[in-house]
């Protein structure tokens, strides 16, 4: 019996014995092999990593980046309990959360704050974890740095709240709706002042939107809403019924984006009631003035024209006194003569008053214009107007047909001429008025110079001005040039001027073709 049992031990000894070392070999390999990785990685990590004896709370190895995070050496941290190494701000509460992770084997701190070396304050996450390794238990803390992540999420929130603030303060309320049913999703705090229903009213029930808009704009509104929910924008102008039972005029704005696979609308909604009701004030007041200005113009018009009736019967009166004077009669003959002077100063005074009632009144016509011939008919208009004579040279260059308003281009071309005239300069030898026309289908400059006695360099922005007069040898009334910038103004055109004292002075006018060819 004895002799078997010592055959059965040498079997076990050769036979299992290698076996077993083979196991073993491999294990301890596999072992090392997990280790080796382990410590890679605890070396490598970004984040800061210690290994505490979880009986007595005692540091027993500390990753490079901790160190390298808070700005202590190995030694530092090797042998002392965790709130002992003094980057925890409040040892108390250390030493009561080590416990709290002896009774639950983990804890977690979203937030910690810490301190390095040299002061910095630092926000961290810190999670603990207790767990065995050779029938030892360890407590591995994982601690990562947040602090740049919370001044960011600090900041964020403060936008937040600034932005919040800014839109809360505007009379603009700011909505989100998912288009595929009008849900709101979304809406500014603010509405509550621009309507008196609050944001949580319109989320948790988006009819509130739909129904209480006025019946007569739903009608056109809401098949229209489709029409430019496809079209991807639109503004709507809307009356909608608020909560206090009034009526308010709303102009929504909104714009249609895709949103994690579904669209949404975002809008706005502006109370524009007070601009409505200065609208409609303004346009009553407009109208008003409109009728107040026909009225004016027309009694302008008509009185004008009643009173030049009798100049012109007192001229004739004049010319038959005249007629009737013996040869020695002088004084009587100076006398109607001025008498002459002044009518015919008030003639040209209501002429002019005729014209700017024209000009303000009578729509734009198109005509076909014959330069040489407007220009003809103009000189004649003038030719007694001056008693020495003004030489006058005249070129015209039209190419293609040109349309403009006859009648107003008349008084324009009769007002430079007659003031070409007018003012020409008696100490020159030869008083000249050069005319040019270059004109094409598309437009016509017209040139009138003189040599006469020009204007000053302070009058050249005034001469436009009404009752203006840039001299004293003036004897008219002062609308001339007002009546012809109003004038030119209407049939498009505009005006230059060129011109110096005692030398002459140069208009440029620029008329487009009416008639686009």
């Amino acid at each position: 019996m004895e002799y078997i049992s010592i055959i059965v031990l040498c079997f076990l000894i050769f036979y299992l014995l290698p076996t077993v070392f083979h196991r073993l070999k491999k294990t301890n390999k596999f072992t090392n092999s997990s280790e080796e990785k382990y410590r890679r990685l605890f070396e490598s990590a970004q984040d800061g990593i210690l290994i505490m004896n979880a009986d007595k709370g005692i540091i027993e190895d500390v990753n490079p980046y901790l160190m390298k995070f808070l700005n202590y050496p190995e030694a530092h941290f090797i042998g002392k309990e965790l709130w002992e190494i003094g980057v925890f701000e409040d040892a108390k509460t250390s030493q009561a959360a080590f416990r709290q992770l002896q009774e639950k084997g983990f804890i977690r701190y979203d937030d910690l704050p810490l301190r390095s070396k040299d002061g910095n304050a630092l926000d961290v996450e810190f999670i603990s974890n207790v767990y065995m390794v050779a029938n030892k238990k360890v407590i591995q803390c994982n601690i990562r740095d947040i602090t740049e992540r919370k001044k960011t999420v600090k900041i964020n929130e403060q936008n937040k709240i600034f932005l919040s603030q800014l839109i809360d303060d505007q009379p603009v309320a700011f909505f989100v709706t998912a288009v595929k049913d009008l849900r709101i999703v979304f809406m500014s705090e603010n509405v509550k002042n621009l309507t008196g229903y609050s944001a949580a009213n319109f989320i948790e029930n988006s009819k509130l939107w739909s129904d209480n808009i006025n019946p007569t704009d739903k009608v056109w509104l809401l098949p229209l809403l489709n029409e430019k929910i496809v079209a991807g924008k639109g503004t709507f102008e809307y009356k909608y019924k608020c909560a206090d039972g009034t009526d308010k005029c709303f102009l929504s704005s909104f714009i249609v984006k895709k949103e994690n696979d579904e669209d949404y609308i975002y809008g706005t909604w502006v109370d524009i009631s007070e601009r409505k009701r200065t609208a409609d004030i303004i346009q009553v007041q407009y109208q008003k003035l409109l009728k107040t200005n026909s009225e004016l113009d027309k009694f302008v018009y008509s009185t004008s024209h009643d009173l030049r009736a009798p100049l012109t019967s007192i001229q004739g009166l004049i010319t038959i006194v005249e007629e009737n004077l013996s040869p020695n009669e002088d004084d009587q003959r100076e006398l109607l003569n001025m008498m002459k002077i002044s009518v015919t100063k008030l003639d040209d005074f209501i002429g002019d008053i005729l014209y700017y009632s024209y000009n303000a009144r009578s729509t734009v016509d198109q005509n076909e214009i014959d330069f040489e011939a407007i220009i003809a008919e103009s000189r004649d208009n003038l030719k007694y107007q001056s008693a020495t004579p003004v030489i006058f040279k005249v070129e015209v260059n039209q190419k293609g047909a040109f349309y403009s308003d006859k009648k107003r281009l008349f008084i324009v071309l009769n007002n430079l001429i007659s003031n070409a005239i007018k003012y020409s300069d008696f100490s020159k030898e030869k008083s000249f008025v050069t005319i040019t026309v270059e004109s094409d289908t598309r437009e016509a400059q017209l040139t009138i110079e003189d040599n006469g006695i020009g204007i000053a360099d302070k009058d050249h922005s005034k001469i436009f001005e009404m009752f203006y007069r840039g001299t004293n040898l003036s004897t008219g009334s002062g609308l001339g040039m007002y009546i012809l910038k109003e004038t030119l103004d209407k049939i498009q055109g505009t005006v230059q001027l060129e011109s110096e004292l005692k030398k002459g002075s140069t208009f440029t006018i620029t008329l487009p073709n009416l008639q686009k060819v």
